[in-house]
């Protein structure tokens, strides 16, 4: 017998969180993600889309008073606004092999969506940014990425069983830190390198508001008139530098600047870089209690993180077909491949719409690794459902 229940209580959260350990308790690929960075996704005070009028619902599936699966359901007005109509979104869904517990979640999260005015469902995605948890994998069941989502095989079948249809493909892609660049790359670079008109530096910590300014700069240029662009201020990337600080390497966050004759400079583009904790997350269970703070410091400065994750780029559109971002490329590959920290640079979430982007990432020597896909289910029959548009 199937019951379905909303997440109301300490109870029904705990169960919530429980259901992915039935899930995988016999696949060795995966580990647990940090409930703690889960948890506040769901938390109205630390996710400001609560603030801009968005609202989240989460159930649990029992069979026989059992938790067999799970599914939160998204209204995200930011989200809306990218698409241009009522379009809300499903995630974090986990199911044992059933397809009737798969429709029962999937159904019960259509139906609040409606209530909503929702006209149409994405998923899986999160509710927050793209670069996390978000997508269902259908290729590379390997040990994930932290941060990038993970599931069996089989929820692609339960997933096109209930009526979706893919939007679009996310490409993560792999290629070795000291991988020769293309000739022709360096070529493009040589208008820009050596030019004492640019520099190429990457972060340092005493230099902290010069770099922030930077960001936010090149961040709002580089975004501007895009459906999906947010204001972003200097409190929050103050905020995530500091978030993060212990695991930054200030040597993989690169910024381009232009000197301006009046001795003042002009920010141009930024590459960010993380190093990969993966190694270190898996030992840690799903907790970041006070202890797993401590471990988690400790394991940093003995387990060598190997592998770099290309978090985001950007570049003003006035430089965007010039050679300043291979310049910036190549003069951070000169400072990070002779020290032999890391072995692979992995760049996720490369859209299959984004034809540019895919020939870009190629050009640059990576090859694809891994694929997930987001499906869409059109929730009135009067609207035809539209693959993802391509960016040009």
């Amino acid at each position: 017998m199937l019951t379905i229940i909303p997440v109301t209580d300490r109870r029904t959260e705990k169960w919530f969180w429980q259901v992915p350990y039935v899930i995988y308790q016999n696949d060795p690929n995966w580990y647990p993600p940090l409930r703690e960075e889960l948890q506040a996704i769901f938390n109205e005070k630390r996710n400001p889309i609560f603030r801009l009028g968005g609202k989240a619902r989460r159930w649990i599936l029992l069979r026989s008073g059992e938790p067999v699966g799970r599914i939160a359901a998204f209204v995200n007005p930011h989200y809306i606004r990218t698409y241009g109509f009522p379009v809300g979104g499903f995630g974090f869904f986990e199911c044992i092999p059933d397809q009737e517990c798969a429709h029962t979640l999937l159904h019960t999260a259509e139906d609040w969506l409606r209530t909503q005015g929702m006209e149409a469902v994405d998923g899986p995605i999160n509710f927050g940014e793209r670069n996390r948890w978000w997508g269902l994998l259908i290729e590379n069941f390997s040990t994930p990425t932290y941060g990038v989502s993970y599931n069996p095989p089989y929820y692609r079948e339960l997933i096109e069983s209930a009526g979706y249809q893919i939007l679009y493909h996310q490409l993560s892609y792999l290629r070795p830190v000291n991988a020769e660049f293309p000739e022709r790359l360096h070529q493009m670079a040589t208008p820009f390198l050596g030019n004492p008109e640019y520099a190429f530096v990457h972060l340092k910590w005493k230099e902290l508001d010069r770099f922030v300014h930077a960001f936010v700069e090149i961040y709002r240029r580089a975004w501007a008139g895009r459906p999906d662009q947010r204001d972003l201020t200097h409190e929050e990337v103050y905020a995530e530098l500091k978030n993060y600080r212990r695991i930054i390497d200030p040597e993989l966050l690169w910024f381009a600047f232009r000197k301006n004759q009046d001795g003042t400079e002009e920010p141009l583009a930024f590459f960010i870089m993380f190093p990969d904790v993966t190694p270190i997350v898996q030992r840690l269970g799903g907790r970041l209690h006070l202890l797993n703070k401590l471990r988690f410091l400790w394991y940093l400065k003995r387990i060598p993180l190997r592998n770099i994750l290309a978090i985001l780029f950007g570049v003003v559109p006035e430089y965007r077909r010039t050679g300043l971002l291979p310049a910036l490329v190549i003069e951070a590959a000169r400072v990070v491949v002779p020290k032999n920290k890391y072995d692979t640079l992995e760049m996720y979430w490369i859209g299959d719409f984004h034809s540019v982007m895919q020939r870009l990432t190629q050009f640059y020597g990576a090859k694809v690794f891994r694929r997930h896909v987001t499906y869409r289910k059109m929730l009135r029959s009067d609207i035809p459902f539209r693959s993802q548009p391509r960016v040009s």
